[in-house]
């Protein structure tokens, strides 16, 4: 398995160029630099994650599945809205796995 981490100055990179290639424009999006185009220098990651409600039984105990872990409630449970400000301490990073190479 192939670990792939991309530092946030070339996430930073790859969306001016996609913001050049789509809209035409040649933005500094550099949030370090003084003429930074991106509004308050921030770069926002939105995403939603499960409000987790477990089951309870009548006496308030929660209920254990065979394993003994709490139950989701899914029908209570809700996504929320969550952010985080995308910075220079920021990695995205992924695995994958190994291929064979077409060409050996």
């Amino acid at each position: 398995m192939i670990e792939i981490k991309i530092h946030s100055t070339d996430v930073m990179e790859a969306i001016a160029a996609y913001v050049k290639k789509q809209y035409g424009l040649d933005t500094n999006l550099d949030v370090h630099s003084e003429d930074c185009a991106i509004s308050e220098g921030v770069v926002m990651v939105d995403y939603k994650k499960l409000d987790r409600v477990y089951k309870k039984h009548k006496n308030g105990r929660l209920v254990k599945g065979e394993y003994g872990h709490p139950v989701i409630d899914h029908e209570k449970s809700k996504l929320v809205d969550k952010w985080i400000e995308f910075d220079g301490s920021c990695e995205i990073s992924f695995h994958l796995e190994e291929q064979e190479n077409p060409n050996d």
